[in-house]
């Protein structure tokens, strides 16, 4: 078992990750609110240049937290959430920058980064409290 300490309570802790998983929430309703989306391809060109950057950051990054908050929730659900930031990063209009568009090639990385996470983290990751903290383990059968 590997085990990392953490420092705050496991109340604390869940409600961070919860703020959160709102705030990203939000900002994908806004984006919605932000006007129509262009399907213009001013990116060039669309090719798999930053997969990495979108299995990692949008896909396996969202699954940890999604498996730390809710591991009672169904597949699907979790799925879905975890698919959040990463569709509100093609979807939100100028969004991180000027002149970027949505991209197929994007979705899918994100999509292969959350399945990669969900399972890679599914019914493994403990909360525990602790005197003084929260341990956070990890655990793996070889």
């Amino acid at each position: 078992m590997i085990a990392t300490e953490l420092t705050g309570s496991l109340a604390d802790t869940r409600k961070a990750i919860m703020k959160l998983l709102a705030l990203t929430l939000a900002l994908a309703s806004l984006g919605a609110q932000a006007g129509p989306i262009e399907f213009t391809h001013r990116q060039q060109p669309d090719n798999w240049s930053n997969w990495d950057k979108h299995v990692t950051v949008l896909g396996i990054a969202p699954a940890f937290l999604v498996e730390l908050v809710a591991p009672e929730w169904s597949r699907p659900a979790k799925f879905g959430v975890c698919m959040i930031p990463g569709l509100a990063h093609e979807f939100i209009p100028g969004f991180p920058t000027q002149g970027n568009t949505w991209s197929l090639r994007d979705i899918v990385s994100d999509a292969v980064g959350c399945g990669i996470g969900l399972f890679a983290f599914e019914g493994r990751l403990r909360l525990t409290p602790k005197p003084g903290g929260v341990q956070l383990s990890y655990q793996t059968r070889f």
